[in-house]
């Protein structure tokens, strides 16, 4: 992945855990509490989704193309790199 759609996807990466968590986080309770066993996990799969979306569309709008295999890699890459922290700021979120 290019260094500057990179530092684009991270800065999204940190405004997710900073600011978009907490916003979205009773809208999630209240759609997904019944239908799933962990919240954290669910929390967690919210962040994800949103950081892998938010490339796909980043790099279709900018470049005109879908992503290739090695961007995909390359995210996903990214994604457990901050996995821990990822993490830890869900359970910062949960337990407010």
């Amino acid at each position: 992945m290019e260094p500057y759609l990179r530092g684009n996807v991270e800065s999204l990466l940190d405004d997710v855990l900073e600011k978009q968590l907490i916003l979205v986080q009773n809208t999630l309770q209240e759609l997904f509490s019944p239908l799933v066993q962990s919240m954290e996990d669910m929390m967690c799969g919210y962040v994800v989704g949103r950081t892998v979306q938010f490339a796909f569309d980043a790099i279709l709008a900018l470049q005109r193309r879908n992503p290739t295999d090695e961007e995909f890699l390359d995210i996903a890459k990214m994604l457990r790199r901050r996995a821990l922290e990822i993490k830890e700021q869900v359970r910062k979120v949960l337990s407010r």
